[in-house]
C-alpha cells in the first residue's frame, strides 16, 4: 500500500513530463517494440511455474528487442501506458486473486515506464549524452528493471501464493462453522433455514409443495447422563451418518439441536411416500449403536410439517413440525405424527394460558383443593393432600394438568409450587388450632422444585412463619424425578428429611419405577397409581400388583396410601390386602376450603 501511495503521488508529474518528451519525438517502431517487450515481461512474472527452457527463451527475447532498440530512437509514455493496460487484462485472466495482483502489477509497470523516463529523459535534457546514444540507455534500463522485477516479482508472487491459500482456507474454515453443525458435519439452523427459504420461494413460484421432518431423539438425556456426554457425541454422529445413508442426496438434513434433527424432503409425490420416509427413519435409528464396549438402543419421535398448508414461512413450518413431534412422543415415542388443525388450535390455547399464567398469582386466581384422605380401619379423616386448582376469568376452574405442565416449562412452577406449601401450611395449622391437632397435610413437589438448591431453606422457613410441626407435612415426589440427577435428589431429600418431614413417592410403578430407588430414596410412604386400582375386580395382574406392592412396602416399614377409590369393591379389596389408607371419590372429592370445614362441622369420620 505504501507503494501504491508513493508511485501515484510522485509518478504523475514524471508522467506528465514523459509525454511532453515523447511529444517532441514520435517514433511508433521503438513503441512497438517496447510494447512487445512489456508484453513478455507480463507474461513472465504472471506465471509462477514457467520451466527453465521457457525462462531462457524469454531471455533471448529480450535480448532480440535490445538489438532493436539500437536501430531506432526512444519513445517511452505511450508505450508504458499501453503496457498498462494489457497488464490489467492479462493478470485478470491469468491469476486468481485478481484484486491483488493486478494492483501490484499495475505498480511494476509503473515503475518500470518511470525508471525509463527518468533515466532517458533527465540523461537526456542535461546532455551527458548525445540524442543517438539516448535510446541505448532507454533499451538497457527497461531490459534491466524487466530482469530485477522478474526475480523481485517471483519472489513477491511466491510468499502471496501462499498468503492467497492460508486465505482460502481460513475463509473455508469460517464457512464451516458458521453453517454447519462442528460435532456431525451436517448443515447448522442458520444454514437449513436459508435452504428452507429458498424452498418456499421455489415451491410458491412453481405451485408445489414439500415436507419438513422435525426429529428428536427418545431418552437422550439419560444416555448423556449415564453414559457420558463423550458417548452421547459418538452417538449423534453415528445417527447424522444414518440419516444421511437413508435419505436421498437432494434432501437437506440438519442438527438444529442436541438430540434434535430437521429433514427437508423435495418432490414427495404423497402423504404415502412421505409416510414411508418417516417409518424408514424410525427403523434405522430403532436398529442398534455398536460402540468397542456395547451396544446402544434408542428410538426416534418425528412430527412432520406440509407446505403451504401447515405454514407459508420458515418459521411456522418448524414450529407446526415440532408441535406434531410432541404429540408423537405423547403417543408412545418411536412414532410419527402430522401436524394437524386441532394441534395448531391447542398450541394458541397453550400460549394463551401461558400468558395468563404469569398474572394468575398475582391476581388471587389459584386456588387450593383439598382431599380427605382417610384411615382404612376406622373411616377418619387423617390427613389432606393439597390440589391446586386454577380460577380462571373467562374459562372458569381450570384442573391442575392443563396448566401444571405448562407451569413446569415456563419456570413459574417455582414460585407457584412456593405458594401452595405456604398456603397449604398455613391453612392446617388453622384447621390444627380448631381441634384437629393431628391433621397432616401433604404438597406434591414438581422436578424443578426439588433441583432447586433453595427447597430445603423454603421449606424450613415456611415451617417457621406458619407454626406447624414438621411431622405433620408430607411432601410428595413423582417417579419422574428419576430422569434427573439421581444423587442430587437424594441429597435433597435427605436434608428435607433431617427437619424430621415426611417423604412420599407418588405413582409407584408407572412410570420409571426401579427397586433400587426405594433402598436410596429417604420414604415414609408409597402411594398406589390409580391405574392399577382402577383394575380391582376386573383385572388379576393389577391385583397382583397392587398386592405385591403392599407387602413390599409393609416389609420395608413403609406406609401405604391407595389414591383413586372410587367403588366400594375397589375399598374392600384393598381392606383385605392391608392398605393403611385411601383417597378417592368413593369417600371425598377435591373441595375447596369452606366446604372442609362444614365437614369438620359435622365430624372426621366417613361411616363404611
Amino acid at each position: 500500500h505504501f507503494l501504491s501511495i508513493f508511485l501515484i503521488t510522485f509518478g504523475a508529474p514524471i508522467f506528465l513530463y514523459g509525454a511532453y518528451l515523447f511529444y517532441l519525438d514520435r517514433n511508433i517502431i521503438n513503441s512497438i517494440s517496447e510494447i512487445v517487450a512489456y508484453f513478455l515481461i507480463v507474461v513472465i512474472m504472471s506465471n509462477n511455474f514457467l520451466s527453465l527452457k521457457l525462462r531462457k527463451i524469454y531471455f533471448l527475447v529480450i535480448f532480440y528487442f535490445i538489438g532493436i532498440g539500437i536501430l531506432v530512437s526512444t519513445g517511452t509514455m505511450g508505450a508504458g501506458m499501453v503496457c498498462i493496460l494489457f497488464t490489467m487484462i492479462l493478470s485478470g485472466c491469468l491469476l486468481e486473486r485478481r484484486e491483488i495482483r493486478v494492483g501490484v502489477l499495475v505498480n511494476l509497470f509503473v515503475f518500470l515506464v518511470l525508471t525509463h523516463l527518468v533515466m532517458g529523459g533527465y540523461i537526456y535534457n542535461v546532455g551527458l549524452l548525445d540524442y543517438k546514444r539516448v535510446w541505448f540507455i532507454n533499451a538497457i534500463t527497461t531490459q534491466a528493471c524487466g530482469i530485477a522485477a522478474l526475480i523481485i516479482m517471483n519472489t513477491i508472487f511466491s510468499g502471496l501464493e501462499n498468503q492467497i491459500k492460508v486465505i482460502i482456507a481460513k475463509e473455508e474454515e469460517v464457512y464451516q462453522l458458521a453453517f454447519n453443525d462442528h460435532l456431525t458435519g451436517l448443515p447448522n439452523r442458520r444454514l437449513f433455514y436459508d435452504r428452507l427459504g429458498q424452498a418456499i420461494l421455489h415451491a410458491a413460484r412453481n405451485e408445489q409443495s414439500f415436507e419438513i421432518l422435525f426429529l428428536d431423539l427418545d431418552g437422550f438425556k439419560m444416555i448423556n447422563d449415564t453414559m457420558g456426554h463423550a458417548m452421547g457425541d459418538e452417538l449423534l454422529k453415528k445417527v447424522a451418518e444414518r440419516l444421511s445413508n437413508t435419505l436421498r442426496n437432494n434432501d437437506v438434513i440438519a442438527r438444529v439441536g442436541g438430540d434434535e434433527f430437521l429433514i427437508l424432503i423435495h418432490n414427495a409425490p404423497n402423504k404415502e411416500s412421505i409416510e414411508k420416509v418417516c417409518k424408514n427413519i424410525i427403523n434405522v435409528i430403532k436398529e442398534p449403536f455398536e460402540f468397542p464396549t456395547n451396544e446402544i438402543y434408542i428410538t426416534t419421535s418425528i412430527g412432520v410439517s406440509i407446505y403451504p398448508q401447515d405454514g407459508d414461512n420458515v418459521e411456522t413450518l418448524v414450529k407446526n413440525a415440532d408441535i406434531a413431534m410432541y404429540v408423537a412422543k405423547e403417543n408412545g415415542k418411536g412414532k410419527y405424527a402430522f401436524c394437524n388443525e386441532l394441534m395448531k388450535k391447542n398450541l394458541d390455547e397453550v400460549m394463551m394460558l401461558s400468558n395468563d399464567l404469569y398474572r394468575a398469582l398475582e391476581s388471587n386466581e389459584l386456588e387450593i383443593y383439598y382431599q380427605p384422605q382417610v384411615d382404612s380401619r376406622s373411616g377418619s379423616i387423617i390427613g389432606m393432600e393439597a390440589l391446586l386448582r386454577w380460577n380462571h376469568p373467562k374459562l372458569g376452574l381450570i384442573g391442575p394438568c392443563d396448566f401444571i405442565p405448562i407451569a413446569e416449562k415456563t419456570g413459574l412452577i417455582v414460585s407457584i409450587g412456593e405458594w401452595v406449601l405456604r398456603t397449604a401450611c398455613t391453612q392446617t395449622k388453622a384447621w390444627q388450632d380448631s381441634g384437629f391437632p393431628n391433621l397432616s397435610i401433604a404438597v406434591n413437589l414438581s422436578v424443578n422444585q426439588i433441583s432447586s438448591r433453595k427447597l430445603v431453606n423454603q421449606v424450613s422457613k415456611i415451617l417457621i412463619e406458619t407454626g406447624i410441626s414438621p411431622k405433620y407435612l408430607e411432601l410428595e415426589i413423582t417417579e419422574s424425578i428419576f430422569m434427573k440427577d439421581i444423587s442430587a435428589i437424594v441429597d435433597t431429600l435427605k436434608e428435607l428429611k433431617s427437619l424430621e418431614i415426611r417423604i412420599a413417592i407418588d405413582d409407584f410403578g408407572t412410570d420409571y419405577s426401579s427397586l433400587s430407588y426405594l433402598k436410596k430414596l429417604p420414604l415414609d410412604r408409597i402411594k398406589i397409581a390409580k391405574t392399577f386400582i382402577d383394575g380391582i375386580n376386573l383385572n388379576h395382574i393389577d391385583e397382583s400388583i397392587i398386592s405385591a406392592i403392599i407387602v413390599l412396602g409393609k416389609r420395608l416399614g413403609l406406609d401405604l396410601i391407595a389414591e383413586g377409590v372410587e367403588t366400594e369393591g375397589q375399598l374392600q379389596f384393598l381392606q383385605t390386602q392391608m392398605c393403611d389408607e385411601i383417597q378417592g371419590y368413593y369417600f371425598y372429592r377435591p373441595m375447596p376450603v369452606q366446604e372442609i370445614d362444614k365437614l369438620f362441622q359435622m365430624g372426621n369420620k366417613h361411616n363404611f
